[in-house]
């Protein structure tokens, strides 16, 4: 979904002011320090799972972004979680 690569996009801007060429997207169904993303399970979709965002970047104002997961999820998680909190952040390309 183009707005999966929006939302990335976002965050990006917002902590870094321009967009990496490399990235790390960590993601958890536990809760993370300060995640960059909340993610909220809505329905199954097209074979794979409907998100939305309940939080990005603590804004006070949300764009709420729909963020369809592959069915690859369910290799991680026998279900799909209920909520996901994700973190977003650059690594140098000289790591």
């Amino acid at each position: 979904m183009q707005q999966a690569t929006e939302l990335i996009d976002s965050v990006l801007m917002e902590s870094y002011g321009y967009l990496p060429k490399i990235i790390s997207i960590l993601f958890d169904h536990n809760e993370l320090f300060e995640p960059d993303v909340i993610l909220k399970y809505k329905e199954q979709s097209n074979d794979g799972y409907l998100y939305e965002s309940t939080q990005v970047m603590k804004r006070e104002t949300n764009y709420t972004y729909k963020v369809w997961l592959c069915p690859y999820i369910t290799s991680l998680y026998r279900q799909p979680p209920e909520v996901l909190h994700i973190l977003i952040t650059e690594i140098p390309e000289d790591a």
